[in-house]
């Protein structure tokens, strides 16, 4: 009885433990947890960078949001001619003594280190309001974009500062473009550019770029102000005619380089610019029976040109403060000079003739004494700052 009492007894602990891992292999395995990728801070290109979970690409978010108001400023307008456009009257029925800007602005930059070097691509887009032109209701509201390029290997593609700019004045220390300087810090321009870089912080770049981002009023043809037809010979007085566009479009894009000297203590650069100048076809041309057309001919292309100086300096003892300064000269180029909109105004005094405008050339019949030949305008301009750093976050 005890022996078949312990077969039993074994038995019964065989089947138990049969049982025991049936029932394990019967219940479902528990699936594993996806591995978590948390961001990583990127130390390769400075502060604020983070990587992209999954990649190797760094990616910057900046932004900022301004504000401004301004008390007799005219809202911006410029005066066009005998007939001075609303903002420019300064009288009580046509111009804002007060006026408000908001802008909000979000920017974007990604690098990844490749095997050639670092690609980058920088994007900034904003949204701004402002009081508007003349005494209307309402506020205008408009999205824009800056700044949208490509970084590698030395070139530059897209849309950004112009290469002709030293020193930069807009978009940094100014809410615009300063019309006293062709400055495009503010709001950029389509280029293909390629920079070298010789060491010791020498730098020399090759810019092709979009001419209608220097361009401001092009080329005016006399001929078609009703009292404009003797401007050569001063009998003509004052008219709003001279604000009358005549020129072409453009078959090359502005060739724009540049040479700079970076150091801790500042930089110190030189700029120069070749900006085709095409008039369109004469109005009236001795023999010709359909003005404007090709059978009344046109004159001939030339090239304007403009070279800038600029340079930006720390001042010693003072860490944050620096003071630049650039000057600029143009021919046939006033668009590196001043950044004033289209539109102008003639005053004749005798054989004396001042015009005011945005001009590269102007032109007339060949019968005008002119001759009919693009005649080029000069221009230049010089602007200068000094920047105080009172706290890490306020400077004047």
């Amino acid at each position: 009885m005890r022996v078949l009492s312990g077969r039993l007894l074994l038995g019964s602990a065989a089947s138990l433990a049969m049982m025991s891992v049936a029932s394990a292999a019967d219940l479902p395995m528990a699936a594993k947890a996806p591995a978590v990728q948390y961001v990583k801070i990127c130390t390769l290109y400075g502060a604020g960078f983070y990587y992209i979970p999954g990649t190797d690409t760094c990616l910057k978010i900046g932004g900022y949001i301004r504000t401004q108001v301004e008390s007799n400023s005219a809202g911006g307008g410029i005066a066009v001619g005998s007939n001075n456009s609303s903002q420019g009257r300064q009288t009580r029925t046509d111009t804002n003594d007060i006026q408000y800007r908001n802008r909000a602005v979000v920017t974007f930059d990604a690098r990844t280190q490749g095997e050639y070097g670092t690609l980058r691509s920088y994007y900034v887009v904003g949204w701004e309001a402002t009081t508007p032109t003349g005494t209307a209701a309402g506020t205008t509201a408009n999205a824009y974009w800056d700044r949208a390029f490509i970084q590698f290997a030395g070139f530059t593609v897209g849309k950004a500062q112009s290469f002709f700019d030293i020193y930069t004045f807009g978009g940094s220390r100014s809410y615009l473009n300063v019309r006293t300087s062709g400055d495009t810090g503010a709001s950029g321009l389509m280029l293909w550019a390629y920079t070298a870089q010789f060491g010791g912080g020498f730098s020399a770049t090759l810019s092709l770029e979009d001419p209608r981002g220097h361009n401001l009023a092009g080329v005016i043809d006399i001929n078609s102000g009703a009292t404009l037809e003797n401007f050569f010979t001063g009998a003509a007085s004052r008219d709003n005619g001279l604000a009358n566009n005549l020129g072409t479009g453009f078959q090359v894009p502005d060739i724009v380089g540049n040479l700079r000297y970076d150091q801790r203590w500042g930089f110190i650069g030189v700029s120069a610019a070749l900006h085709q100048v095409a008039g369109g076809y004469y109005t009236a041309a001795a023999g010709c029976a359909f003005a404007n057309t090709t059978a009344c001919g046109h004159p001939e292309d030339e090239w304007g040109y403009a070279l800038g100086i600029g340079a930006q300096l720390n001042v010693p003892g003072m860490p944050g403060d620096t003071v630049g300064a650039m000057f600029r000269y143009s021919k046939g180029a006033v668009g590196y000079s001043i950044s004033a909109g289209a539109g102008g105004w003639l005053l004749v005094s005798g054989n004396t003739v001042g015009v005011a405008g945005a001009y590269d050339a102007i032109f007339g019949n060949p019968s005008n004494p002119g001759g009919g030949k693009l005649h080029l305008t000069e221009a230049w301009s010089a602007n200068a700052h000094y920047e105080h750093v009172w706290t890490p976050t306020l400077k004047t």
